[in-house]
């Protein structure tokens, strides 16, 4: 096993190679996303700061009107319980509306199949909508809509998925 300063020493030019990823927020504008997981992370976790649980996704722009946006990442999360493990029905409402505007049938869902729902979000492009806005409080935030599925990234099978609604129900 090798010690840390070889492990350094050895990977010194990957880590003078690599590059700072563009973290600035996505401007105000119309998107098409693939939804993926962040890696090594599960889709609903408890935020230490807060100790709310959060379900959070990645999104990567696919298509833009400014081709130089094509592959950024941006963040979209919901509250699902707050700090002191009530439901947060503010959360709870988005995401149902989320869930419903990327394909699956959430009107009928129970709170336990929210993970498999999430599950099934991973590869799919959505249709969003970016508008930054600034809170009470005065911090920025990037707010993103999601207005349709568009499709899979990688269908199953040998025929690709046609856009719309695939109509799941939970």
């Amino acid at each position: 096993m090798a010690n840390l300063a070889d492990l350094m020493k050895k990977h010194a030019k990957a880590f003078k190679e690599a590059e700072a990823p563009d973290r600035t927020p996505l401007p105000d504008g119309s998107y098409q996303v693939e939804v993926s997981k962040y890696p090594g992370k599960s889709i609903i976790v408890q935020d230490k700061g807060d100790m709310a649980w959060r379900a959070r996704l990645c999104l990567t722009v696919v298509s833009a009107g400014d081709e130089a946006l094509k592959g950024r990442k941006a963040s979209k999360s919901w509250t699902l319980f707050n700090g002191d493990e009530t439901p947060n029905d503010k959360g709870f409402g988005y995401l149902k509306q989320d869930l419903q505007a990327a394909g699956l049938d959430a009107k009928d869902m129970d709170l336990t199949q929210i993970g498999e729902a999430f599950e099934e979000l991973v590869g799919r492009i959505l249709d969003v909508t970016v508008r930054n806005t600034t809170d009470n409080q005065g911090t920025p935030r990037n707010n993103i809509y999601f207005n349709g599925y568009a499709g899979d990234a990688k269908p199953k099978g040998n025929a690709p998925k046609a856009a719309g609604k695939p109509g799941r129900k939970f």
